[in-house]
């Protein structure tokens, strides 16, 4: 067997906010569990969604400690999830009235959005099924979308 990511655990303000949000975009995943963890001193209810393989684990605060508002950018660049209809993701984030960024490259199509927490999700369709093509970094230096480290 090989390693794989399980899960995610992310901080959030509402779990049901997340929960309406992710299962709207996923509809084929459902809520796996949900409940009020005990570890250590520290008490939170937390909500997993996903699907029998893999799921995202959304926290809210730690009970009787004030936590600041997620810091996105520091707790979480993004979260890249590969769907089979890119198309049909954008129709939901304009349903839901998600901002949108597309990238394109000849192997997969790329949309960025952000959730309700201002989490960034990296949507991603892959149109080739060669790994190799999939992986094509080369391809995105020669064309100006990232540049190489020296």
């Amino acid at each position: 067997m090989n390693s794989y990511v399980e899960h995610a655990q992310i901080f959030v303000v509402d779990l049901d906010r997340t929960a309406t949000f992710y299962l709207e975009l996923f509809p084929e995943w459902r809520i796996r569990g949900r409940g009020r963890e005990v570890a250590g001193s520290r008490r939170y209810n937390w909500i997993h969604i996903g699907d029998d393989h893999t799921y995202l684990a959304f926290r809210g605060g730690y009970e009787g400690m004030s936590e600041p508002a997620p810091s996105v950018e520091k707790q979480c660049n993004h979260v890249g999830i590969v769907v089979p209809e890119i198309a049909e993701k954008e129709r939901v984030l304009r349903q839901l009235g998600a901002p949108m960024v597309r990238s394109t490259h000849p192997a997969r199509v790329r949309v960025y959005t952000r959730d309700p927490d201002g989490y960034e999700i990296e949507l991603i369709q892959y149109l080739s099924e060669e790994v190799g093509a999939r992986n094509d970094y080369d391809w995105c230096v020669r064309n100006g979308i990232t540049a190489p480290v020296t």
